[in-house]
């Protein structure tokens, strides 16, 4: 079967633009050129185009919004197609570009750009919506919600499990976020062990637990004589990870200097140990992983964007317990079956009632926390049934301090007005924010924030025939 061309479509009022566009790329890509909003709706859906390449100064006239290209890739985005949204913009407007990015753009480029630049970025973006429309598609074997190491049958999870099969078998650099004790390494090692790698080493570092003078040695190595105390030459983590995959978490605690250096691999998968003037070509995977928000710490100037967007070429945000309610009594079933039999304990079940608080409980330090109650309640057991006693649960928590209590309350009304108008208005971003009062960008950040999908409140699917 002769291999799909992919599309790209340029819309830009610039019609040189487009054209010097289309002989760069027309070689690789089917080019299709809108030069007016209209246009650019019409054959956004005639077409269907994997990659979208959009000037946020795209406008019908003079007297047109500045914003209108940001309108215009908000439409194309609810869309729920693959296509992927390549924001155009100047140097001045790099801020309208964030803004871009916020609401759902893949990535943005600034005028002058460099063809062979643009090449990379679109083959960026085409393997990432290959990569979201197969995991659709893909129906992973969970049995009795097991699927490898990782437990969970809620629908959060089985995108995740989706993710995880399609991503496992390439070299994609995966950012994987969320809080403490979701499970971040471990969603790491069964990408490791789903990938052509699982026969080579898993080499996991905490890029928090180890002093910022030290750090630089651990993953790239240090020659002999490099420094005082260097009696001999030792690897760094990331010639130990060699034909493997390297797992970098808490990747927000790394130092900027060593953040170049990190940048430098991933564009030529070299590195030169301390001491050294040799370059070391190494063929690792990496996975980073980090419970903050990157793009906070972007804007603190704490974490350098470009290596933000190298890392984040596939993301995996693990849901926090409190939003897995499906996954709680199937995860404390499974963990007291695995300490009853490690600590020997005739211990056969959970009661309602213990259930009960256990499912109420809000799990702030989430799947880790669970694990550690059930330990502990198994190896203090009087019982062949686990009940409430045997558990340090303060399910009141939220009556005994009241700031924590107002905080919480205010977040689950946040929620709950959220979940109310996706239902109201189908998912319909455009309805929901004028129902709210909300701004579209303010909107996504909302829904991010409670991490609530608007796509699985529609009732009718769009149609992604090419014609």
């Amino acid at each position: 079967m002769e291999a799909r061309i992919p599309k790209v479509m340029i819309a830009d009022d610039d019609e040189l633009l487009c054209q010097q566009l289309k002989w760069g790329l027309e070689d690789d890509y089917l080019i299709v050129m809108a030069h007016d909003p209209g246009e650019a709706r019409k054959k956004f859906r005639k077409y269907h185009p994997d990659v979208v390449m959009l000037d946020l100064n795209f406008s019908s006239d003079a007297a047109a919004p500045q914003n209108e290209g940001l309108q215009i890739l908000e439409e194309f985005i609810e869309t729920g197609q693959y296509a992927k949204i390549i924001v155009i913009t100047g140097q001045q407007e790099k801020e309208i570009a964030r803004s871009a990015l916020n609401a759902g753009a893949f990535d943005y480029v600034l005028k002058p750009f460099d063809i062979d630049e643009l090449k990379v970025l679109l083959k960026r973006a085409l393997f990432l919506r290959e990569v979201e429309r197969d995991a659709e598609d893909c129906d992973p074997l969970i049995l009795d919600g097991h699927f490898g190491s990782i437990i969970g049958q809620s629908e959060k999870m089985r995108r995740i499990f989706q993710l995880v099969k399609i991503v496992s078998d390439t070299d994609a650099t995966i950012l994987i976020t969320g809080e403490s004790g979701t499970g971040k390494e471990v969603i790491a090692r069964l990408i490791h062990q789903c990938s052509e790698r699982k026969n080579h080493d898993f080499v996991a570092i905490n890029c928090g637990a180890i002093p910022a003078g030290l750090l630089e040695s651990e993953l790239f190595g240090h020659e002999k004589g490099a420094y005082t105390g260097a009696v001999g030459t030792v690897k760094g983590k990331f010639e130990l990870a060699h034909d493997g995959t390297l797992f970098l978490d808490e990747i927000a605690e790394m130092p900027l200097a060593l953040q170049v250096k990190l940048l430098r691999f991933l564009q030529d998968h070299t590195i030169q140990r301390i001491g050294g003037l040799q370059d070391i070509k190494l063929n690792v995977r990496i996975i980073a992983a980090t419970n903050k928000d990157l793009k906070t710490e972007i804007q603190n100037g704490q974490f350098r964007e470009d290596l933000f967007y190298r890392l984040n070429v596939v993301s995996v945000d693990m849901p926090p317990l409190r939003e897995r309610e499906e996954d709680i009594q199937l995860m404390a079933i499974h963990f007291l079956k695995v300490f009853a039999a490690k600590y020997k304990k005739n211990i056969t079940g959970i009661s309602p009632r213990a259930m009960k608080m256990i499912k109420q409980y809000r799990w702030p330090g989430n799947v880790r926390e669970l694990e550690n109650k059930i330990r502990k309640a198994v190896i203090l057991a009087r019982h062949n049934v686990l009940l409430p006693g045997d558990f340090d649960l303060d399910t009141d928590a939220e009556t005994k301090s009241e700031g924590w209590s107002y905080k919480h309350a205010m977040l689950r009304a946040e929620r709950e007005i959220l979940l109310q108008a996706l239902r109201r208005h189908q998912g319909v971003i455009a309805h929901i924010a004028e129902d709210l009062k909300l701004n579209r960008s303010t909107l996504y950040d909302l829904l991010r924030k409670h991490n609530l999908d608007y796509k699985k409140y529609r009732t009718v699917q769009s149609n992604r025939t090419i014609e």
